[in-house]
């Protein structure tokens, strides 16, 4: 069989090639390659003047299979078939002239090497019909093609992991493995229980062979329980990422609830402006009449009702009602519209704080009920200059404590008649605290 599918396998041909002359470069390549005719044939020989390095190390690193004809001691051939092993690539080790090099021949053990061009192309092909494509079935049902490499990368971690400093002992369990899975496909489908069951085989086969070195048997020992090791480390792993991913959801449904409940409480609070919101904040829609109450006559009366009606949760410091007496707004039922939306806000993050639930920040807030009150802006700080330059006039009292209040909603940005401030800042039991309600605070454009 000469490929996975339609796809040929590439055989990359390795031999010397300083020191040597055309023919010795060309001949045997030219003849193997004619040999190997079904299959993708790559040799450096042919690059000429652009061989280089890395351009080498790349052919080895993407063939199938690496053949190697030392038919002289070679240096960078015998660079090529250790860094074929290192990647698990299978070796055709051809050995015409009987050099015997013991160093060569234990790289690709059990293979033994081959006297002849032809001996070698039989060869070549026994190992094509080891590397037939097939899937493997994963544990969540779905398939994935066989691939050496992970397995390679999969055994050669378990022997790190267990100390074995023998570089070649992985090599000993991959190919059997391989061809065991191999045959297994012939009848049935292969899993991947069916990788770890006939790597296990294999090491126990190693374990239990009295011809096998001592240090060879308690290293496949090792290796065993190293991958055993790493299989409840992963199934732990995997637990807990279980248990991430639901608690991302149950949040992600909790954001979703607490979206709902927002929009059906600014529903009721349209559709029964007397009963208040739920809440219990006693609070009409801004944009609903005042059903025979008076409209406040200043922005310190608006202050002074709101500050009766969210006492439990807004302390408005005597620096805010001085602001208040002081401010020339015209329309004050704008400051008492801006101000309850403040204590709702508060009321409803002081809640979401004592239950434990999520809450939306001031910022999305205030943007979610900018319906009610599209005069009304909120913001979350002052401009760096503002802050360094004008900072203390933005700094209040509280508790004898000097707090600086960058927080504030903004109504208009004309004329003192048109605009107000009101700067707060939430204390540590979630209060607002209001500091300034009146005129706009000296900033760089004043």
């Amino acid at each position: 069989m000469a490929g996975r599918g339609d796809q040929a396998l590439t055989i990359h041909l390795s031999g010397p090639l300083s020191g040597c002359n055309q023919t010795q470069r060309e001949a045997w390549r030219q003849e193997l390659a004619q040999l190997l005719h079904e299959f993708t044939c790559t040799s450096p020989h042919t690059w000429g003047d652009t061989w280089d390095f890395s351009r080498n190390l790349r052919a080895v690193a993407q063939c199938d299979i690496l053949v190697a004809n030392m038919w002289k001691e070679s240096i960078g051939t015998t660079f090529d078939i250790i860094y074929a092993r290192n990647l698990g690539r299978p070796i055709v080790l051809i050995d015409p002239n009987h050099l015997e090099n013991k160093l060569l021949e234990g790289f690709v053990s059990p293979a033994k090497p081959v006297s002849n061009l032809r001996k070698a192309a039989s060869l070549v092909r026994e190992l094509a019909n080891t590397m037939t494509s097939f899937d493997i079935r994963k544990k969540d049902g779905t398939f994935e093609p066989f691939s050496r490499t992970k397995l390679i990368r999969s055994v050669r971690l378990a022997v790190a992991e267990a100390g074995i400093a023998d570089i070649e002992f992985p090599n000993q369990i991959i190919a059997p493995v391989a061809e065991a899975l191999l045959r297994m496909t012939q009848t049935r489908v292969a899993t991947t229980e069916d990788i770890r069951d006939q790597l296990f085989l294999q090491l126990d086969r190693i374990t239990e062979l009295v011809t096998e070195r001592a240090f060879t048997r308690e290293a496949a020992a090792a290796v065993k329980e190293a991958w055993r090791s790493r299989e409840a480390r992963k199934q732990g792993d995997q637990a807990i990422d279980a248990l991430r991913s639901e608690i991302e959801g149950l949040r992600n449904e909790l954001t979703a609830q607490e979206t709902r409940i927002a929009q059906l409480q600014s529903a009721l609070s349209e559709k029964s402006p007397r009963a208040g919101g739920p809440d219990g904040s006693g609070l009409q829609h801004p944009t609903d009449p005042m059903d025979g109450v008076p409209p406040p006559a200043s922005v310190a009366d608006s202050l002074q009702r709101a500050a009766a009606e969210f006492a439990d949760c807004m302390v408005v410091l005597p620096q805010a009602m001085d602001s208040a007496a002081d401010c020339p707004l015209e329309d004050p039922l704008k400051a008492l519209i801006a101000i309850r939306l403040l204590g709702r806000c508060t009321r409803e993050r002081m809640a979401a704080h004592t239950m434990g639930t999520h809450f939306v920040g001031p910022k999305q807030w205030f943007s979610n009920h900018r319906e009610e009150a599209p005069w009304l802006d909120y913001a979350p700080h002052e401009s760096p200059t503002t802050a360094g330059k004008f900072g203390s006039e933005r700094t209040f009292l509280v508790d004898g404590r000097p707090t600086f209040m960058e927080q504030h909603l903004k109504i208009g940005a004309g004329g003192v008649t048109s605009t107000l401030r009101i700067h707060f800042k939430f204390d540590e039991h979630g209060r607002a605290v209001i500091g300034h309600c009146g005129r706009h605070l000296p900033n760089t454009k004043s």
